[in-house]
């Protein structure tokens, strides 16, 4: 989204509570305590539930609960972090947002990081089949000695290709036919580019990720064989690349209008 029609459709206190209440409220309003759908207009975005007189507002146990920041300024730091490329400090956010304080920036941006942190491990639940990659591609290839506890396992040679985004797809080389590699997981129009060393940092995530697949906290450990090497290379695959997706401005502005537990549990003791 531009900053032009965000600042038209978000630009007001009034706009961005409006937002938020569609998105807390899709099907009517519901009282926090007694589910109960009928109100009474306290004042603008303040309600008083007809079934057990429990009064409640648009923020009132979320993640905005209690904040005396002006919620377009919170639309206005989310918007700044989906849109630009490079992550912002909350120093560059109070900049942006004119803040006096730089602990009331730093506090926002704390929790826009935890926000940031539900939301990917929310996408990370979800499956997701790996996207041919597109572009230019570089492609390396490492035989990967899989660490077994107090041993290590030879594997196959392994092919790696990273497009300009960053994503990633391996697979092992069973037959050594290198051209199944590409036409299984990229695009006929891309550009090939040998790389001459695999990425050491992409090597080391995969080992750590696949001894957490082979021993377990909670469960006995799990027979590592070279036959599913492919198999925990793909899922590899679509964890790593799952979190290069930064969060957009419609997830950000969904998680921030949810209820958050703990937070109306503390409202509900504290409130008639």
């Amino acid at each position: 989204m531009e900053f032009s029609e965000f600042a038209k459709k978000f630009g007001t206190e009034k706009q961005c509570l409006k937002y938020l209440y569609k998105l807390r409220w899709r099907d009517g309003f519901r009282c926090p305590r007694c589910n109960h759908d009928k109100k009474w207009d306290v004042k603008e975005f303040k309600y008083k539930c007809r079934g057990c007189s429990y009064q409640t507002t648009v923020i009132a146990g979320t993640r905005l609960h209690g904040t005396r920041i002006p919620i377009k300024l919170w639309f206005l730091a989310i918007w700044h972090i989906t849109s630009n490329e490079k992550e912002i400090s909350a120093l560059e956010l109070q900049k942006i947002l004119g803040l006096g304080s730089n602990r009331t920036a730093l506090r926002m941006w704390h929790e826009l990081k935890r926000i940031m942190e539900v939301i990917k491990n929310a996408r990370l639940k979800k499956p997701v089949k790996i996207e041919k990659l597109r572009g230019k591609v570089t492609v390396c290839e490492k035989i990967i000695r899989i660490h077994r506890g107090y041993a290590y396992d030879d594997s196959p040679m392994v092919y790696i290709a990273i497009d300009k985004n960053g994503r990633i797809c391996m697979s092992s080389d069973r037959d050594n036919d290198f051209n199944s590699f590409i036409e299984n997981n990229m695009e006929a129009d891309i550009e090939i580019e040998r790389g001459t060393s695999f990425p050491e940092q992409i090597e080391n995530k995969f080992q750590s990720w696949l001894q957490g697949k082979l021993f377990p906290r909670d469960s006995l450990p799990r027979k590592y064989s070279k036959k599913h090497l492919d198999e925990y290379l793909y899922e590899f695959c679509t964890d790593y690349n799952k979190n290069l997706y930064k969060a957009t401005l419609g997830e950000f502005l969904y998680y921030i209008s949810r209820p958050v537990a703990h937070r109306q549990q503390k409202k509900s003791r504290s409130s008639p």
